[in-house]
């Protein structure tokens, strides 16, 4: 129990940070698109694999909001989501 607490604790989004939108059935990208303005979210780019999205959540409710929808969101540090400018 404790585990999983320690995990949902650090991998669950809150307002303000990055996360991992990844599509648990299958939908549309404009269905995406249209939820995530609904949210107010920002989106910083695809995902590497091109399966999800990596957005910037403005609300604190929007992973509930996610599941109902078909959609799994994992907080990830923003640092991992910014291109690599050095060559």
């Amino acid at each position: 129990m404790l585990v999983a607490t320690l995990t949902l604790a650090m991998a669950w989004p809150r307002s303000g940070q990055a996360a991992l939108l990844l599509p648990l059935r299958q939908s549309s990208p404009a269905e995406a698109l249209g939820w995530l303005k609904a949210h107010n979210a920002a989106i910083l780019g695809p995902a590497s694999g091109g399966r999800g999205m990596v957005i910037r959540l403005t609300q604190d409710d929007t992973p509930f909001a996610a599941l109902t929808r078909g959609w799994l969101l994992i907080a990830v540090p923003e640092v991992i989501c910014t291109p690599n400018t050095q060559t």
